[in-house]
């Protein structure tokens, strides 16, 4: 009995016992072989039809680039799907649509508060208050001006020290006589009154000055002084084009005679969306420089250095596969009414490291064949073996980008629908109409051979990437090699538990500028020495019963007052300044009536249902509100998770305030920073999901096309392996998980996935006396196909390595990685597991 389980267990480790998997594994492989056969046979014989029908379609289907839109409106691409924001912010502008745009100005020196500073800010003053736009309009024309009532034009609205009248009214002669004395003894009654008299915050200068000094009550210097002129918000181009000028004038054309070790740090509304702009279009240059160097690559490496076995045609057909998938893809997405966002340009890229990859793979089955046999037979049998690995690449690259879509944030869902579709058409054109294309240059290449006067030297037909995995396949299987190898991956692995431990959630707009643009070194200066001049935030309040109301509505000015997160004093609330001279024995609008033409700044916040020029029905209290807002301004927020907190208190506390009468249960929180921040935690939130399904959608698709649940398994932890030592590496790269990292991630899944498929399914076909064995002929027949894949791939990115763009380099950063990882568990780790352990991994 013992003698027969010893025979019984021989007949296991040499595979002769038939394991049911194994037979379904055959059954479907070898399905998927001969369909890829007999359809590389059709198209070997309709080598024409086969690239006139794919570019019909293409041609059909960029009809639809015609129809291109492209979305601007940040709070439509980052607003979640379901977000009750989306019908809020709707409200918002119909009743308080923006109405000023900031032009800000910071003054930096040891002293800024000396006579002759001054005297420079106030050219520079007046050299900005006559700049002329486009359309002759000056800051005066231009300005937003506080609703006035039965009043002359109300001032221009400017914040700063040196805009107060102490200043402003200064004549030639006292500007030219004053002294640094009196110019301190004027900051230091300004703020004394400040301190005594507490004003609306729009008058405020107390939290405009930075690092004040002051001796015995009296102010002695300061470092920093930050002014704000306000324009007019009305969209026009005149304003934009002052914006220009005012760039122009503070940036890059300050007035002459500047005060030594003075610094000037400005910021124009535009300015931010400028730089954004800029960034992308400088580095897209870089992008399509990296492009033109790919098409060489991989001129060089697909073919011989000879005039007939040079593969030149096919190389351009494999970049022009790219352009057409890319086309059609984007006008099947404009057909059906999707738009283009700042993150699709990037697709084009994308694009190319997936089909470049696809082209090499159907290139080397090529070249692994006989080159004596027809055409005809060689180009479907490179089919049958490489269509079955290009199909679960591009089916798992496709299935990740569908589970991105499934995101509730437009802009990643919009990003991973266009890049889901290019894959598609990049699958369909390769197996049709590049296929087509390899056709015809074989035949070019036979016609040429069989005139036999082709005698090459023999250095241009050597495949120096086949030389140097033979090389690789003598040296990783190895025992002590390949215990390294083993070693290095679990070191990798432990290095990526580590960063995955440690890696924080951060995000800051700043970081997608230049870092030595105008704008970052602004918003430095502001971080730095201005604490607390964080993010604007507005709070709206529908058509509610004010008076009924009332305890709610000071509870908002509580919460405010008592969040560690605004600054103090920045709260702009008309119901606050109301309430604290109201006589409860006046009824409610016959008191505010008076009060609102009174304070008529308020009127831009308090929306009445009669026009402000009925002064009397206004005083008798005869009108309603319609609705009103609130401001305030949080304290600089250091990080993301400190902004978030900030974000949801004060979220947390409007939500506890619940009114009775009003349209909104709520009050109505608002800022443009708090969409971005609220995209920034849904995207990291939900990465952890599509990661999930990504690779469990991956393992599935793995294992029906792939038909081995072993071989399917390691494939699935090599590609888990991939993922874990990038995000390690990012930690130690001081990356963060963001918007940007949180996209290259789920992309990371689809290109880690294409190194070590190839290999599985390759192993999977390949016939061998052992594991070994099996092993090594895989290394050579695909291995230099794959090399050359993850190679263009990041070839297509190194340029932006030059580039001073955050986005652009964490994208080759991402992109490096995943290139760098993804082959070392493909080409090293995957083969040496797969040699080691044939026996378990088969049998007959």
């Amino acid at each position: 009995m013992i003698l027969g389980m010893k025979k019984q267990l021989d007949k296991l480790t040499r595979g002769e016992v038939t394991c049911l998997s194994t037979r379904i594994s055959r059954c479907i492989t070898r399905w998927l072989e001969s369909g890829f056969f007999r359809w590389g046979m059709w198209m070997t014989q309709h080598p024409y039809l086969s690239i006139l029908l794919p570019l019909v379609l293409c041609l059909s289907l960029s009809c639809g680039n015609l129809l291109f839109n492209f979305e601007t409106d940040d709070e439509v691409l980052w607003t979640p799907f379901g977000s009750p924001f989306i019908e809020e912010s709707k409200w918002v502008r119909k009743n308080f649509p923006k109405d000023k745009r900031y032009e800000s100005l910071i003054i930096k020196s040891d002293n800024i508060l000396t006579a002759e500073n001054f005297r420079y800010f106030f050219k520079l003053r007046v050299g900005v208050e006559n700049l002329v736009s486009d359309d002759g309009e000056t800051f005066s024309d231009l300005c937003f001006r506080l609703p006035s009532i039965g009043r002359e034009t109300s001032q221009c609205l400017a914040m700063g020290l040196f805009f107060r009248d102490e200043f402003t009214s200064l004549s030639p002669a006292q500007l030219e006589s004053l002294t640094d004395e009196d110019l301190l003894g004027n900051v230091t009654e300004i703020l004394k009154q400040e301190s005594e008299n507490p004003e609306s915050s729009l008058k405020s200068v107390s939290e405009m000055i930075s690092g004040l000094r002051m001796v015995e009550g009296r102010v002695v210097g300061a470092t920093a002084l930050l002014h704000i002129w306000v324009v007019n918000n009305t969209g026009s181009v005149s304003s934009l084009s002052w914006e220009d000028e005012f760039v122009e004038l503070t940036v890059n054309s300050q007035p002459s005679f500047k005060p030594d070790n003075m610094q000037i740090f400005s910021l124009a509304e535009k300015s931010y969306d400028d730089e954004l702009d800029y960034v992308v279009s400088t580095n897209t240059s870089l992008l399509l420089t990296g492009f033109g160097l790919l098409f060489v690559y991989v001129a060089l490496v697909l073919g011989h250095f000879n005039l007939v076995e040079q593969r030149v045609f096919v190389s351009f057909a494999g970049i022009l596969l790219i352009g057409m998938a890319t086309g059609s893809a984007f006008g099947l997405c404009f057909l059906c009414g999707l738009s283009f966002n700042d993150m699709c340009p990037v697709i084009p890229f994308l694009l190319l490291g997936i089909g470049v990859d696809d082209m090499f793979v159907i290139v080397q089955c090529l070249d692994n064949l006989k080159s004596g046999e027809p055409v005809t037979d060689r180009v479907a049998a490179a089919l049958k073996h490489a269509g079955l690995a290009i199909t679960v690449t591009s089916f798992t690259d496709l299935a990740a980008f569908l589970i991105g879509s499934s995101t509730s944030m437009p802009i990643l869902r919009t990003f991973c629908i266009f890049a889901g579709s290019g894959v598609f058409f990049l699958y369909i054109y390769a197996i049709t109409f590049f296929v087509g294309c390899l056709v015809l240059d074989e035949r070019r290449k036979q016609k040429r051979i069989e005139k036999n006067d082709f005698h090459p030297p023999p250095w241009t037909r050597r495949m120096i990437s086949r030389e140097v995995f033979k090389f690789l396949n003598t040296l990783i299987f190895n025992k002590l090699v390949s215990t390294i190898i083993i070693l290095l991956a679990l070191g990798f692995a432990a290095v990526g538990v580590y960063g995955l431990i440690n890696i924080q959630s951060d995000y800051d707009s700043i970081w997608y500028m230049r870092q030595d643009s105008f704008q970052a070194q602004y918003y430095k200066e502001l971080a730095q020495d201005f604490r607390g001049q964080g993010e604007r935030v507005e709070i709206y309040l529908g058509s509610l019963d004010y008076p009924s109301e009332m305890e709610r509505l000071t509870r908002i000015s509580n919460y405010l007052d008592e969040n560690e997160y605004v600054r103090n004093g920045s709260t702009q609330f008309w119901f606050k300044d109301f309430i604290n001279g109201y006589d409860d024995t006046k009824e409610f609008y016959s008191a505010l009536g008076p009060f609102l033409l009174q304070r008529y700044e308020y009127l831009a916040d308090v929306m009445i249902n009669v026009s402000t020029d009925n002064i009397l029905d206004i005083y008798q209290g005869k009108f309603y509100i319609t609705a009103s807002r609130l401001r305030f301004q949080h304290v600089a927020l250091d990080n993301t998770t400190v902004r978030n907190r900030a974000m949801d208190r004060v979220k947390e506390d409007m939500r506890d305030v619940v009114f009775q009468s009003s349209e909104f249960e709520n009050p109505i929180v608002y800022s443009f920073f708090y969409i971005q921040w609220e995209a920034n935690k849904v995207i990291s939130q939900e990465l952890v999901r599509n990661l999930s399904l990504a690779f469990l959608v991956i393992a599935t698709v793995s294992l029906v096309l792939i038909a081995e649940l072993k071989i399917s398994v390691l494939v699935v932890v090599c590609v888990s392996l991939t993922l874990l030592d990038i995000i390690g590496a990012m930690y130690f790269l001081n990356l963060t998980i963001e918007i940007v990292t949180s996209i290259n991630l789920l992309l990371s899944v689809g290109l880690a996935l294409d190194y070590s498929a190839h290999i599985g399914v390759t192993f999977l076909v390949t016939q061998g006396i052992n594991g070994r064995d099996r092993s090594g002929k895989v290394l050579i027949d695909i291995g230099p196909a794959v090399f050359n894949g993850g190679f263009s791939t990041f070839l297509a990115f190194v340029l932006v390595a030059f580039s001073d763009s955050y986005v652009f380099l964490t994208f080759f950063k991402m992109f490096a990685l995943v290139v760098g990882f993804g082959l070392f568990h493909g080409l090293l780790v995957l083969p040496v597991v797969l040699a080691w352990i044939l026996d378990i991994l088969t049998c007959k």
